[in-house]
């Protein structure tokens, strides 16, 4: 007599290194919901048939990388994972199928980069934050000169407006010494 569980349960496979298309090695975890489907196959179908499940999922993750770019399997996770997933449930025997578990489900856990391409990724966010600083610091020199010039006209067509803003700084300013030398049509006196 055996006793089996056949609740759904959870297989993390362990850290796989594969090859994707554009030849980078990327570090894969995958997480598996299974069920027993089957007990009689389950018993008697293999002597480990987590085994069995554990190699054909090995296969069809190195089969999904192998196709995949780096970026591809970087933006399009989730995709990546269903069709690992529709590739493991395909034909008419799906993965499992032979020793009595059925997949419900397969996520991709981690996806590690190599460490050169994680520092590169890095850079290139560093890099574009800095044009970004780099291009706002241009902006806000752009509108300042479009300030002064204005400024300047004004001053230049009504040279009044310039003896005006002088009297409101030497206002503002209390308490402070004050030292104004000769203007032209400026007559003060303190």
């Amino acid at each position: 007599m055996y006793v089996l569980d056949t609740r759904p349960t959870v297989e993390i496979l362990p850290t796989q290194e594969v090859p994707t298309a554009d030849g980078v090695s990327v570090k894969i975890t995958v997480a598996v919901l299974v069920h027993i489907a089957d007990p009689e196959r389950f018993v008697f179908g293999a002597t480990s048939a987590h085994s069995v499940l554990y190699l054909a999922i090995q296969v069809a993750l190195r089969e999904a990388v192998a196709t995949r770019s780096v970026d591809d399997l970087l933006t399009g996770r989730r995709a990546f994972g269903e069709a690992v997933l529709d590739t493991l449930l395909a034909g008419d025997a799906p993965a499992g199928s032979a020793v009595g578990l059925a997949i419900d489900e397969l996520s991709i856990k981690d996806l590690i980069l190599p460490t050169e391409l994680r520092l590169a990724n890095a850079a290139v966010l560093v890099a574009r934050a800095e044009g970004l600083a780099a291009l706002e610091r241009a902006r806000s020199e752009s509108a300042s000169l479009r300030s002064l010039t204005n400024a300047a006209k004004l001053v230049a067509a009504e040279p009044a407006l310039l003896q005006l803003r002088t009297l409101q700084e030497v206002g503002r300013s209390t308490g402070h010494t004050v030292v104004l030398g000769a203007l032209p049509g400026l007559s003060l006196v303190l």
